[in-house]
């Protein structure tokens, strides 16, 4: 884990000591998750939070499960998800609350990861490998949700028939939530990588089928959605293309030449981090910034790829 100030990169003290998968930031401090299972040198069983200066833990962590997957602040708590059954002590079952002082169950119990969370008309949206599995809040009786779920704090809903294969990311864009990820069918519609639900019916985005691949994150920058993934065409752009509402295009100065794994913006600029080499002919060492006609390096980048980036403290 590693923060770029806008002109050099630095550590965060010591680091964690393995791979971290998501971010995000609750209650002013920088809330970390992954595999790893020490932070700043302390154990730190797969979540940790640094508060500017230094890492602390969170309870005792995940005491049964391997990773964390997805992290998402609702209302006044944090949510985790992953793949773990006990975090803090507590029985959850993939996913936790977390209060700033102690985990929770919100008792809701998933039988698959989730990969992806965002709000969407004031309910939290898990997205993920969930398909044919089942979640319940009592644990004899089950309901079956297909990648994705609408959650308003007592709940689970669906959002229609959902969709045929896993849900990677989730977007609140406009008027509409947006998922992204493997699959390519909702109902009998065809919708590879990428399809929007408008309240009441999923929809193909417009040229939908041109995707070839996997969607693993979306961002609103300038106005238009960005997805980006491991796909080998989209309005003739691989792995990086944008929406504007009614048609694809491709990325003027180019796309990454590998996968895109997550998208965030910082400075006016469009920042994309994977695992490529390079965009167009710039060469970017697995992340660089886009300022909506070139792309530049983040300094000398990372050298090994990227699965997260997040704006703290700026």
């Amino acid at each position: 884990i590693a923060k770029w100030d806008g002109s050099t990169w630095s550590g965060l003290g010591t680091g964690v000591n393995n791979h971290v998968v998501t971010m995000t930031v609750y209650n002013g401090d920088l809330i970390a998750g992954g595999v790893f299972t020490q932070a700043g040198g302390n154990p730190a069983s797969r979540i940790a939070k640094w508060n500017g200066t230094s890492w602390s833990p969170l309870s005792s962590g995940v005491t049964n499960g391997s990773s964390i997957s997805a992290l998402q602040v609702w209302g006044t708590k944090l949510y985790a998800t992953g793949n773990f059954i006990i975090i803090g002590g507590v029985v959850t079952q993939r996913l936790a609350t977390w209060n700033g002082s102690s985990w929770a169950s919100p008792g809701i119990f998933l039988s698959n990861t989730i990969y992806c969370m965002d709000t969407y008309q004031g309910d939290l949206i898990f997205g993920g490998d969930i398909g044919g599995l089942q979640t319940t809040t009592v644990p004899l009786s089950a309901t079956f949700f297909d990648y994705i779920i609408r959650w308003n704090g007592s709940a689970a809903m669906r959002l229609g028939n959902g969709l045929n294969s896993s849900v990677n990311a989730i977007l609140d864009y406009g008027s509409d939530l947006v998922a992204g990820g493997s699959f390519d069918q909702i109902g009998d519609i065809q919708a590879n990588g990428v399809a929007r639900w408008d309240g009441a019916n999923w929809q193909a985005l417009l040229s939908g089928s041109q995707i070839a691949g996997f969607v693993y994150d979306m961002i609103e920058f300038g106005g238009n959605l960005y997805v980006g993934g491991n796909f080998s065409s989209v309005g003739a752009s691989p792995n990086l293309a944008r929406w504007n509402g009614s048609a694809w295009s491709a990325i003027p100065g180019g796309s990454p030449g590998r996968f895109v794994n997550t998208l965030s913006t910082f400075c006016s600029d469009l920042i994309a981090a994977g695992s490529f080499t390079a965009a167009g002919s710039v060469p970017l060492s697995r992340i660089g910034k886009w300022d909506g006609t070139m792309w530049s390096p983040l300094g000398t980048g990372m050298n090994a790829p990227v699965s997260d980036t997040i704006i703290y403290n700026d």
